[in-house]
């Protein structure tokens, strides 16, 4: 198969530099004008009405730019260079601006003197001089990071400022330069709306979170004299209750999801699930663990975890009450992980008040187990205050795309520490001695103390650039349904879509820090599952680190260019540009179901990742009637596949030895042999047997027409019987081609 290449050629383009200085200083000397890598593409071709052709990718441009600057600071107190972008971005874009590391023979990219800091990366309109409103910011030093959102008051074109100061005004600093290089990253813009743990709106406070302090030591145990939790806060409606600790004592210790219930009247609590697991080999640890929790231990059938732990009982609180959710113990085995989700409903869904709080413990031995519930009171405290470690519950068990649809290919980015895209921030708020606290950007983390009703107070400026930029959804679900993606080409026109997780340098703050230093252990655990019409269709997982996968797509256009060295190149390394997992390599944009997918983004949590949904080139047989088994077509050398009638009849042995089956032919009866099932049909008759091998139960089937021999070859009906293989078979009409493709 031929993969679709997005970029066709490559050019410079140049971009004009301002320097604005804060104090006098001679004209430095002469420096190369920095200048940016793009590519450009044509415009989208129509679609073709005979033979299909390839069909180039539309875009506005080429989405990643590089800019490499240079600065002479002779003492100044302060310098800004501006860097204007001779192209238009259009609105509802995200542009990532980012320094990237990187040396190239004897010189240093975005090493800055110690004796200067960044000022400013910011995204300015070159018409009005005014910064595009900051999204988001990550400041992960050396590599910093801001995200930027256009609009429509703010598009078209704009110029990239870098600043820097001194940061002792009276020190005095010999003469530098300072080459940087400025990654210009512009994916699309997305709109989230919060739901509840069953995909519905029920509640404000339907996902709580516990993961701080994220490893557990020997001081953050409850004891008869230290009497602490890890988190408090209260929940209600569907909720999702998720936890990620990690036993850090080095000896087992006990954790506990622990409910109180302070109303006046009694309150139903009906468990959905409870499922948790510790690792206690490398079997179980990362992406499996969170794929088993999240998805193959859970009957999911709306994109909730529901199923394993399932409750037949609901729990009932009265006034005063407190019970235990779940306890276990917690192996210090390997990292001593241990992740859980209960998925939850108060008085079905209706309970909308504040006073049933869920409080979360690690203590040190069995024998408390019966003692919390009975000895519980406000005055417990929290085991780390003032950690940097994100806890507390808010509105966004599940992060739904909403807004316009999005016109294939779609490429966003998502977040758990950085609010990017709208909607997607969840504000976490937390109990200590009844009292709310919230918290501020990662990077400036303290409490924010809030009013009873949890609301902030009133906040300057800058401290509320420090809130809005500090995200609290980690380990939240992420839900994107097919009807909000359109896609403009599908397989009849040479085309699949792809579905890929990307971890790149160019937005991820901690893989661009991690790369300046030389280590590789930036990583996610991602888990996918696909909904189709409700029912569970497709999961898969991974954990995705730049020192498992070796490099991004061996094919993708990783080349920048020094301009000052006379287009020589200079090649990011893949390791620094990042890696992807392909979670989906066939999105169903080929039948009418409802499809949804579902992300979980846990357990590593250097985040942002991209997302993307883009389209991929199909080679065709030339033959007429083609068949492809997950995309790899199969040979045919004598009879090949026929339209008899109104069916599709194509050779068993064929297509059915490809999946993975032997045959029998015995006086006119077939057999096709497959390790769960044995299937038996007699030429002529549409009457079939399926024997199930594990479960030993015989089923009958009627097909609509029966099989045939044609020159010695025994044909069958494709879609009867690949459908009674679990496979799903779609047909290319336009072009005559036939694709079957495994669920899983």
């Amino acid at each position: 198969m031929k993969r679709f290449s997005i970029f066709l050629a490559a050019a410079l383009l140049t971009c004009s530099i301002t320097t604005m200085a804060a104090k006098p200083t001679p004209t430095p000397k002469q420096t190369p004008t920095p200048t940016a890598t793009v590519t450009a593409e044509p415009t989208k071709s129509p679609l073709p009405t005979a033979a299909p052709e390839k069909i180039v990718k539309s875009e506005f441009q080429r989405d990643t730019y590089t800019i490499y600057g240079s600065m002479v600071l002779d003492n100044d107190s302060a310098k800004t260079n501006r860097h204007i972008l001779n192209f238009d971005i259009p609105a509802d874009k995200l542009v990532v601006l980012s320094f990237l590391t990187h040396e190239q023979e004897d010189t240093t990219y975005s090493t800055l003197n110690s004796a200067y800091s960044v000022l400013d990366l910011d995204l300015v309109e070159t018409t009005t001089g005014s910064v595009c409103a900051v999204w988001a910011g990550g400041y992960s030093q050396p590599s910093r990071m801001r995200y930027f959102k256009t609009t429509a008051a703010q598009n078209g074109r704009f110029s990239v400022s870098v600043g820097v100061q001194k940061q002792d005004a009276e020190r005095s600093v010999d003469p530098f330069r300072w080459d940087y290089v400025v990654s210009v990253k512009i994916l699309d813009a997305a709109t989230f709306e919060p739901l509840d743990a069953q995909g519905t709106v029920s509640g404000d406070r339907n996902f709580f979170l516990s993961s701080g302090p994220e490893a557990i030591s020997d001081s953050a145990l409850y004891t008869y004299d230290t009497r602490q939790y890890l988190c408090r806060a209260p929940i209600n409606g569907n909720a999702n209750v998720y936890w990620s600790h990690m036993n850090a004592t080095g000896r087992d210790l006990y954790f506990g999801v622990l409910l109180q219930n302070k109303e006046s009247e009694p309150l139903e609590i009906t468990v959905h699930s409870d499922n948790h697991q510790t690792v206690r080999s490398a079997d179980d640890a990362y992406g499996q663990m969170y794929l088993d929790i999240f998805a193959k231990k859970n009957d999911l059938t709306a994109g909730w975890a529901g199923g394993a732990g399932k409750r037949e009982t609901p729990l009932v609180l009265q006034p005063g009450e407190s019970a235990w959710l779940t306890n276990y113990a917690i192996s210090p085995a390997l990292t001593g992980e241990t992740t859980g989700i209960i998925s939850l409903s108060v008085n079905g869904g209706e309970y909308t008040g504040r006073n049933l709080i869920c409080t979360t413990y690690a203590y040190a031995a069995a024998e408390y187990t019966d003692y919390i519930p009975a000895n519980t009171a406000d005055w417990e405290l929290e085991a780390q205050p003032n950690g940097t470690s994100m806890r507390g519950s808010g509105n966004g068990a599940i992060l739904n795309l909403t807004g316009s649809a999005k016109q294939l290919p779609f490429e966003t980015v998502l977040t758990g520490e950085n609010m990017i895209n709208d909607g997607e921030k969840i504000d976490l708020t937390r109990l200590e001695n009844n009292q709310y606290f919230a918290s501020d950007n990662k990077t400036n983390l303290h409490r924010i103390a809030c009013d009873e009703e949890e609301n902030l107070p009133a906040l300057t400026a800058e401290e509320q650039l420090y809130y809005d930029t500090y995200n609290c959804n980690f380990g939240t679900i992420y839900k994107i349904d097919t009807k909000m993606l359109q896609a403009s080409y599908h397989l009849q026109d040479g085309k699949k879509v792809v579905g890929r997780i990307k971890f790149s340098a160019r937005t991820t703050p901690a893989i661009a820090e991690q790369r300046a230093v030389g280590t590789n252990a930036a990583g996610i655990n991602m888990v996918v599952w696909r909904t189709k019409d409700g029912q569970l269709d497709f999961t898969n997982a991974s954990t995705i680190s730049l020192s498992r996968n070796k490099g991004i797509d061996p094919e993708a256009d990783n080349e920048h260019f020094y301009p000052q060295q006379n287009l020589q190149n200079a090649i990011l390394s893949r390791g620094e540009e990042g890696v992807y997992w392909e979670f989906d390599q066939n999105v169903p944009f080929y039948d009418d179901a409802d499809y949804s997918y579902y992300f979980v983004a846990s357990g590593m949590s250097n985040l942002p990742f991209e997302l993307s949904f883009t389209y991929e080139d199909i080679d065709y047989d030339p033959q007429p009637m083609a068949v492809y088994i997950d995309d790899k077509s199969v040979s045919f050398p004598d009879v090949r596949p026929q339209l008899i009638g109104d069916y599709t009849m194509v050779p068993l042995r064929g297509v059915f030895e490809n999946l993975g089956a032997s045959l029998d032919y015995n006086d006119g009866v077939v057999s096709v042999f497959l390790p769960d099932r044995i299937m038996t049909i007699s030429i002529g008759d549409t009457h079939l047997m399926s024997y199930d091998t594990a479960n030993k139960q015989i089923a009958e089937h009627w097909i609509n027409t029966p099989p045939i021999l044609r020159d010695d070859r025994t044909l069958v009906p494709l879609r009867a019987f690949s459908e009674l293989m679990g496979l799903r078979v779609v047909w290319a009409h336009n072009v005559q081609q036939i694709f079957m493709y495994h669920d899983e």
